[in-house]
């Protein structure tokens, strides 16, 4: 079974109440899906128990944390035997957010937010003296208009 099969509609509209707000009470919950706190409990503890949930986290924003620039660099020309262990290295870098191995002309995609430009200077440096990084292509960005966590499938989903 897929996992897109263990969430109903209701599942699904817990989900993104849980997303929007992790604190909702279940009385809150309740009120929004039609069902009792008591229900609510149940069908968040199976989610929980079945994985969907994998966890609860607080947003940070990283502009009141003095981190307001957020670049993604490129990484190209890794050697297909030192993928793995060049994602490892990558991980260990300060300030890499995210690093994902992708597929097309480039072998990854990194996310990065540091203080300021000279940062984000040390961090391409630190990636160039490595083993890990042949090439990078670094995008810094300007304006982010969307940004959120993965949610359910909707019905418009397809």
């Amino acid at each position: 079974m897929m996992r897109s099969e263990l969430v109903d509609a209701i599942d699904a509209k817990i989900l993104r109440i849980l997303l929007d707000d992790a604190r909702a009470s279940k009385a809150e919950i309740g009120r929004q899906v039609q069902l009792t706190p008591t229900a609510v409990h149940e069908r968040i503890r199976k989610l929980e128990a079945q994985g969907v949930i994998a966890g609860y986290t607080v947003r940070l924003d990283p502009r009141a944390l003095g981190r307001p620039i957020l670049a993604f660099v490129f990484i190209s020309d890794v050697s297909p035997a030192a993928r793995r262990e060049t994602g490892r290295e990558l991980s260990r870098v300060p300030g890499v957010e995210e690093v994902h191995a992708i597929t097309g002309s480039r072998d990854f995609l990194i996310k990065v937010r540091v203080a300021e430009t000279e940062s984000l200077a040390r961090v391409l440096e630190s990636l160039g003296s490595s083993s890990a990084a042949a090439a990078t292509d670094t995008a810094i960005v300007l304006d982010t208009f969307l940004e959120r966590p993965f949610s359910p499938p909707t019905d418009d989903d397809g």
